[in-house]
Protein backbone atom coordinates (compact mmCIF):
# COMPACT_ATOMS: atom_id res chain seq x y z
CA UNK A 1 0.00 0.00 0.00
CA UNK A 2 2.51 2.16 1.24
CA UNK A 3 4.81 2.02 -2.40
CA UNK A 4 1.51 2.55 -4.39
CA UNK A 5 0.89 5.91 -2.53
CA UNK A 6 4.61 6.76 -3.16
CA UNK A 7 3.83 6.02 -6.90
CA UNK A 8 0.42 7.73 -7.04
CA UNK A 9 1.87 10.62 -5.57
CA UNK A 10 4.95 10.46 -7.86
CA UNK A 11 2.63 10.83 -11.05
CA UNK A 12 0.32 13.32 -9.75
CA UNK A 13 3.18 15.62 -8.55
CA UNK A 14 4.66 15.30 -12.42
CA UNK A 15 1.37 15.79 -13.86
CA UNK A 16 0.94 18.80 -11.76
CA UNK A 17 4.41 20.36 -13.18
CA UNK A 18 3.65 20.18 -16.34
CA UNK A 19 0.51 21.86 -16.25
CA UNK A 20 1.75 24.48 -14.49
CA UNK A 21 4.26 25.34 -16.45
CA UNK A 22 1.96 24.97 -19.26
CA UNK A 23 0.14 27.44 -17.86
CA UNK A 24 2.93 30.37 -17.17
CA UNK A 25 4.06 29.79 -21.04
CA UNK A 26 0.79 31.57 -21.96
CA UNK A 27 1.32 34.77 -22.51
CA UNK A 28 -0.74 37.21 -20.09
CA UNK A 29 -3.02 39.25 -22.34
CA UNK A 30 -6.79 38.62 -23.13
CA UNK A 31 -7.99 37.50 -26.64
CA UNK A 32 -10.33 39.28 -28.55
CA UNK A 33 -12.34 36.07 -29.86
CA UNK A 34 -13.75 33.73 -27.10
CA UNK A 35 -12.65 30.81 -29.24
CA UNK A 36 -9.65 31.48 -29.38
CA UNK A 37 -9.23 32.20 -25.56
CA UNK A 38 -11.24 28.58 -24.99
CA UNK A 39 -8.59 27.28 -27.40
CA UNK A 40 -5.20 28.35 -25.83
CA UNK A 41 -6.57 27.56 -22.12
CA UNK A 42 -7.91 24.43 -23.13
CA UNK A 43 -5.68 22.00 -22.33
CA UNK A 44 -4.49 23.61 -18.93
CA UNK A 45 -8.22 23.61 -17.67
CA UNK A 46 -9.05 19.91 -18.84
CA UNK A 47 -6.06 19.07 -17.12
CA UNK A 48 -6.26 20.96 -14.13
CA UNK A 49 -9.79 20.02 -13.56
CA UNK A 50 -9.08 16.28 -13.66
CA UNK A 51 -5.79 16.73 -11.91
CA UNK A 52 -7.43 17.93 -8.77
CA UNK A 53 -10.18 15.45 -8.95
CA UNK A 54 -7.80 12.49 -8.85
CA UNK A 55 -5.93 14.58 -5.93
CA UNK A 56 -9.39 15.04 -4.16
CA UNK A 57 -9.95 10.76 -4.80
CA UNK A 58 -6.46 10.43 -3.80
CA UNK A 59 -7.45 12.49 -0.38
CA UNK A 60 -10.35 10.48 0.67
CA UNK A 61 -8.79 6.94 0.20
CA UNK A 62 -5.95 8.14 2.37
CA UNK A 63 -8.39 9.60 4.77
CA UNK A 64 -10.21 6.02 4.87
CA UNK A 65 -7.26 4.20 4.16
CA UNK A 66 -8.54 2.66 1.04
CA UNK A 67 -6.66 1.55 -2.02
CA UNK A 68 -8.29 4.06 -4.96
CA UNK A 69 -9.80 0.58 -6.12
CA UNK A 70 -12.02 0.17 -3.05
CA UNK A 71 -12.73 3.75 -2.73
CA UNK A 72 -14.13 3.68 -6.38
CA UNK A 73 -16.10 0.99 -5.56
CA UNK A 74 -18.60 3.13 -3.93
CA UNK A 75 -20.37 4.50 -7.08
CA UNK A 76 -21.02 7.96 -5.28
CA UNK A 77 -17.23 8.85 -5.76
CA UNK A 78 -17.31 7.71 -9.74
CA UNK A 79 -17.71 11.55 -10.63
CA UNK A 80 -16.39 14.88 -11.74
CA UNK A 81 -18.16 16.79 -9.45
CA UNK A 82 -15.43 18.52 -7.49
CA UNK A 83 -17.74 19.60 -5.01
CA UNK A 84 -19.33 17.28 -3.45
CA UNK A 85 -16.16 15.33 -3.15
CA UNK A 86 -14.53 18.33 -1.23
CA UNK A 87 -17.63 18.00 1.25
CA UNK A 88 -16.76 14.23 1.99
CA UNK A 89 -13.00 15.34 2.92
CA UNK A 90 -13.08 15.19 6.67
CA UNK A 91 -13.05 19.10 8.71
CA UNK A 92 -9.64 18.89 9.95
CA UNK A 93 -8.47 18.73 5.58
CA UNK A 94 -11.07 21.03 4.60
CA UNK A 95 -10.10 23.33 7.07
CA UNK A 96 -6.80 23.73 6.07
CA UNK A 97 -7.54 23.84 2.57
CA UNK A 98 -10.13 27.13 3.50
CA UNK A 99 -7.37 28.83 5.00
CA UNK A 100 -5.23 28.15 1.78
CA UNK A 101 -7.68 29.64 -0.42
CA UNK A 102 -8.77 32.28 1.76
CA UNK A 103 -4.81 33.60 1.79
CA UNK A 104 -4.79 32.59 -2.30
CA UNK A 105 -7.89 34.58 -2.54
CA UNK A 106 -6.34 37.61 -1.08
CA UNK A 107 -3.61 37.65 -3.44
CA UNK A 108 -6.03 37.01 -6.45
CA UNK A 109 -8.36 39.54 -5.52
CA UNK A 110 -9.88 39.94 -8.82
CA UNK A 111 -11.12 36.31 -8.26
CA UNK A 112 -14.28 37.43 -6.49
CA UNK A 113 -15.34 33.89 -5.11
CA UNK A 114 -14.44 34.38 -1.42
CA UNK A 115 -14.59 30.96 0.08
CA UNK A 116 -13.30 27.98 -0.90
CA UNK A 117 -17.16 25.71 -0.68
CA UNK A 118 -18.43 28.33 -3.35
CA UNK A 119 -15.26 28.18 -5.37
CA UNK A 120 -15.76 24.29 -5.70
CA UNK A 121 -19.57 25.14 -6.39
CA UNK A 122 -19.20 27.09 -8.93
CA UNK A 123 -16.40 25.39 -10.78
CA UNK A 124 -18.30 22.21 -10.69
CA UNK A 125 -21.43 23.90 -12.78
CA UNK A 126 -24.52 22.34 -12.76
CA UNK A 127 -24.96 18.42 -11.83
CA UNK A 128 -21.34 18.51 -11.18
CA UNK A 129 -20.98 18.78 -15.29
CA UNK A 130 -18.14 21.28 -15.30
CA UNK A 131 -15.53 19.37 -16.15
CA UNK A 132 -17.38 17.51 -18.65
CA UNK A 133 -18.44 21.31 -20.54
CA UNK A 134 -15.14 22.32 -20.63
CA UNK A 135 -13.32 18.92 -21.78
CA UNK A 136 -15.79 19.06 -24.82
CA UNK A 137 -15.46 22.93 -25.50
CA UNK A 138 -13.89 22.36 -28.63
CA UNK A 139 -16.54 21.40 -30.77
CA UNK A 140 -19.99 22.22 -28.61
CA UNK A 141 -19.97 26.15 -28.90
CA UNK A 142 -22.19 26.27 -25.40
CA UNK A 143 -23.18 29.59 -24.62
CA UNK A 144 -22.59 29.25 -20.47
CA UNK A 145 -19.77 27.63 -19.93
CA UNK A 146 -18.98 27.12 -15.99
CA UNK A 147 -16.76 30.00 -14.50
CA UNK A 148 -13.63 28.52 -13.97
CA UNK A 149 -10.17 29.44 -12.83
CA UNK A 150 -7.12 27.88 -13.91
CA UNK A 151 -4.57 29.66 -11.45
CA UNK A 152 -7.09 28.97 -8.87
CA UNK A 153 -7.77 25.11 -9.67
CA UNK A 154 -3.81 24.31 -10.18
CA UNK A 155 -3.03 26.60 -7.04
CA UNK A 156 -5.31 24.42 -4.94
CA UNK A 157 -4.33 21.01 -6.62
CA UNK A 158 -0.75 21.91 -5.44
CA UNK A 159 -1.77 22.30 -1.86
CA UNK A 160 -3.90 18.98 -1.71
CA UNK A 161 -0.41 17.17 -2.87
CA UNK A 162 0.99 18.84 -0.06
CA UNK A 163 -1.48 17.53 3.02
CA UNK A 164 -1.09 13.95 1.26
CA UNK A 165 2.72 13.97 1.20
CA UNK A 166 2.12 14.82 5.21
CA UNK A 167 -0.40 12.42 5.63
CA UNK A 168 1.34 9.44 4.11
CA UNK A 169 4.79 10.67 5.29
CA UNK A 170 4.99 12.49 8.45
CA UNK A 171 7.21 15.38 7.02
CA UNK A 172 7.31 18.75 5.06
CA UNK A 173 3.86 20.50 6.47
CA UNK A 174 1.81 21.92 3.80
CA UNK A 175 2.72 25.36 3.28
CA UNK A 176 0.60 28.57 2.53
CA UNK A 177 1.46 31.02 -0.44
CA UNK A 178 3.04 33.11 2.32
CA UNK A 179 5.93 31.03 2.97
CA UNK A 180 6.12 29.85 -0.70
CA UNK A 181 7.19 33.30 -1.53
CA UNK A 182 9.16 33.72 1.39
CA UNK A 183 11.34 30.94 0.64
CA UNK A 184 11.62 31.57 -2.99
CA UNK A 185 12.58 35.29 -3.03
CA UNK A 186 14.97 34.72 0.21
CA UNK A 187 16.81 31.91 -1.71
CA UNK A 188 17.59 34.36 -4.92
CA UNK A 189 18.56 36.93 -2.22
CA UNK A 190 21.20 34.54 -0.95
CA UNK A 191 22.05 33.71 -4.85
CA UNK A 192 23.30 37.65 -5.34
CA UNK A 193 24.47 38.15 -1.80
CA UNK A 194 27.07 34.95 -2.49
CA UNK A 195 27.97 36.11 -5.90
CA UNK A 196 28.46 39.74 -4.40
CA UNK A 197 30.28 38.62 -1.98
CA UNK A 198 33.15 36.24 -3.82
CA UNK A 199 33.58 39.66 -6.32
CA UNK A 200 34.06 41.49 -2.99
CA UNK A 201 36.67 38.99 -2.13
CA UNK A 202 38.22 38.82 -5.05
CA UNK A 203 38.98 42.62 -4.92
CA UNK A 204 40.68 42.14 -1.79
CA UNK A 205 37.76 43.39 0.29
CA UNK A 206 36.39 41.45 3.59
CA UNK A 207 33.43 39.81 3.83
CA UNK A 208 30.98 41.53 5.29
CA UNK A 209 27.88 39.81 7.53
CA UNK A 210 24.52 41.59 7.31
CA UNK A 211 22.49 39.14 8.77
CA UNK A 212 21.65 41.93 11.22
CA UNK A 213 20.97 45.02 9.23
CA UNK A 214 18.77 42.60 6.96
CA UNK A 215 16.68 41.12 10.09
CA UNK A 216 15.93 44.76 11.36
CA UNK A 217 14.93 45.59 7.79
CA UNK A 218 12.54 43.20 7.85
CA UNK A 219 11.55 43.32 11.22
CA UNK A 220 10.75 47.23 10.96
CA UNK A 221 8.50 46.41 7.58
CA UNK A 222 6.87 43.84 8.99
CA UNK A 223 8.51 40.37 7.08
CA UNK A 224 10.21 39.99 4.21
CA UNK A 225 7.32 40.57 1.73
CA UNK A 226 6.64 43.50 3.05
CA UNK A 227 10.03 44.54 2.78
CA UNK A 228 10.13 43.64 -0.67
CA UNK A 229 7.28 44.57 -1.68
CA UNK A 230 8.32 48.08 -0.18
CA UNK A 231 11.89 48.12 -2.42
CA UNK A 232 9.69 46.99 -5.48
CA UNK A 233 7.50 49.98 -5.11
CA UNK A 234 9.95 52.64 -4.67
CA UNK A 235 12.01 50.99 -7.65
CA UNK A 236 8.69 51.27 -9.71
CA UNK A 237 8.56 54.72 -9.53
CA UNK A 238 12.11 55.97 -8.89
CA UNK A 239 14.36 53.15 -8.80
CA UNK A 240 16.01 52.24 -5.22
CA UNK A 241 18.00 54.87 -3.62
CA UNK A 242 20.47 54.26 -0.69
CA UNK A 243 19.19 55.38 2.99
CA UNK A 244 21.20 56.88 5.43
CA UNK A 245 19.99 53.40 7.69
CA UNK A 246 21.67 51.46 5.25
CA UNK A 247 24.63 50.41 4.09
CA UNK A 248 26.09 51.25 0.64
CA UNK A 249 27.15 47.66 0.00
CA UNK A 250 24.03 46.61 1.23
CA UNK A 251 21.83 48.70 -1.00
CA UNK A 252 23.88 47.29 -3.96
CA UNK A 253 23.49 43.92 -3.86
CA UNK A 254 19.46 44.69 -2.50
CA UNK A 255 19.51 46.54 -6.23
CA UNK A 256 21.17 43.28 -7.66
CA UNK A 257 17.90 41.44 -5.99
CA UNK A 258 15.55 43.69 -7.37
CA UNK A 259 16.95 43.78 -10.70
CA UNK A 260 17.09 39.88 -10.87
CA UNK A 261 12.81 39.58 -9.59
CA UNK A 262 12.34 42.14 -12.34
CA UNK A 263 13.93 40.42 -14.82
CA UNK A 264 12.79 36.79 -13.86
CA UNK A 265 9.22 38.63 -13.91
CA UNK A 266 9.01 38.19 -17.42
CA UNK A 267 9.53 34.41 -18.09
CA UNK A 268 7.26 33.80 -15.10
CA UNK A 269 3.55 33.69 -16.40
CA UNK A 270 0.70 34.18 -14.25
CA UNK A 271 2.06 32.80 -10.83
CA UNK A 272 1.83 33.70 -7.63
CA UNK A 273 4.82 35.22 -7.80
CA UNK A 274 4.29 37.29 -10.60
CA UNK A 275 0.86 38.43 -9.26
CA UNK A 276 2.82 39.56 -6.08
CA UNK A 277 6.11 41.77 -7.99
CA UNK A 278 3.24 43.42 -10.65
CA UNK A 279 1.06 44.38 -7.33
CA UNK A 280 3.95 45.44 -5.41
CA UNK A 281 5.42 47.57 -8.53
CA UNK A 282 1.78 49.80 -8.92
CA UNK A 283 0.87 47.67 -12.29
CA UNK A 284 -2.64 46.51 -12.03
CA UNK A 285 -4.72 49.83 -12.13
CA UNK A 286 -6.21 51.93 -8.80
CA UNK A 287 -3.42 49.61 -6.90
CA UNK A 288 -0.11 51.02 -5.75
CA UNK A 289 1.59 47.97 -3.62
CA UNK A 290 0.75 45.32 -1.96
CA UNK A 291 1.53 43.99 1.46
CA UNK A 292 1.07 41.27 3.95
CA UNK A 293 -1.36 41.66 7.17
CA UNK A 294 0.87 39.74 9.91
CA UNK A 295 -1.95 39.07 12.11
CA UNK A 296 -4.51 37.86 9.74
CA UNK A 297 -1.80 36.31 7.01
CA UNK A 298 -3.68 38.01 4.46
CA UNK A 299 -2.39 39.98 1.73
CA UNK A 300 -3.97 43.24 1.44
CA UNK A 301 -3.88 45.63 -1.94
CA UNK A 302 -2.64 48.75 -1.36
CA UNK A 303 -5.29 51.62 -3.10
CA UNK A 304 -4.13 54.44 -5.08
Amino acid sequence: MSNNYSEIIQRLHTAHEKTTVMFESIPIHRELHQGTEIANYWPCITAAYSGLEQTLKYLLAIQKSYSIEKLLENKDYMTHDLFSLFKELEDSTKNKLDEYYKQFQSLYSYIDILTLEDFFEVISGTKGNGYVSWRYSLIECKKNLPITSVEGMLSIWGFCLEICEFKIFKRFPPRLIDKKLENYFRSLFISVYQISAIRSQENGKPFVDYSTELTNEYQKHGGLLNFLAQELSSFGKYELQNVNYRSEELSEIIKGWINNIIERKKIWGLSSKWLFVHKAMGKIPNIKSIRLNQETKLFEDIPC
